[in-house]
């Protein structure tokens, strides 16, 4: 975990959809995994994924870790709800095996 790179770590701050995307991307790399990229998501928002976050939201979406709405958007800068972090830690776990 980076951080926001202006010398501030927010720890008790909220985490977005797009940060955890890229936490859990950046572990992955740590473990391993192949991360590697491939094209754009098809999600309706893609223009508001945040630049550090898109190869992250990417890989989630191909590796089916994380997943879009039922209305096509990803919601990056929404937070993630406890169900959603569960859900995410136990495919990243199964993935990882």
């Amino acid at each position: 975990v980076e951080g926001y790179g202006n010398g501030k770590y927010g720890p008790e701050d909220a985490i977005t959809r797009e940060q955890m995307a890229a936490i859990l991307y950046r572990y992955a790399k740590f473990k391993g995994m192949d991360v590697s990229v491939r094209g754009e998501t098809s999600y309706t928002d893609k223009d508001a994924i945040s630049d550090y976050a898109a190869d992250s939201v990417i890989g989630a979406a191909t590796k089916a870790v994380m997943s879009g709405n039922a209305d096509g958007s990803f919601a990056p800068a929404d937070n993630a709800t406890r169900a959603e972090a569960a859900a995410v830690f136990m495919r990243i776990q199964e993935i990882l095996k």
